[in-house]
């Protein structure tokens, strides 16, 4: 039973995609997932590097950076989630 599915968002860049609930599906309270059962993508940003021109109360450059990650569940590792979720309405 599927409780929710695969959604495109239109950002634009990349092939972004979000979950949406199905008109059946229900509301998942948690999930809890085997570490073995997925693995785990990092990926950092450097949006923008500051230069002291630019601030003038630093004495140096300032960047700014993010690092996120990504999870992706092997298909081996079905077995290795479970699920809990609101009854039926």
């Amino acid at each position: 039973m599927r409780f929710y599915t695969k959604i495109a968002l239109n950002s634009g860049e990349d092939d972004s995609f979000g979950c949406a609930r199905v008109a059946d599906g229900r509301v998942i309270n948690f999930i809890v997932v085997e570490k073995n059962a997925v693995i785990k993508f990092d990926k950092h940003v450097v949006s923008r590097v500051f230069s002291p021109d630019e601030l003038e109360r630093l004495n140096g450059y300032m960047v700014k950076y993010r690092k996120y990650g990504i999870e992706e569940l092997l298909d081996s590792g079905l077995a290795g989630v479970g699920v809990s979720s609101a009854p039926a309405e």
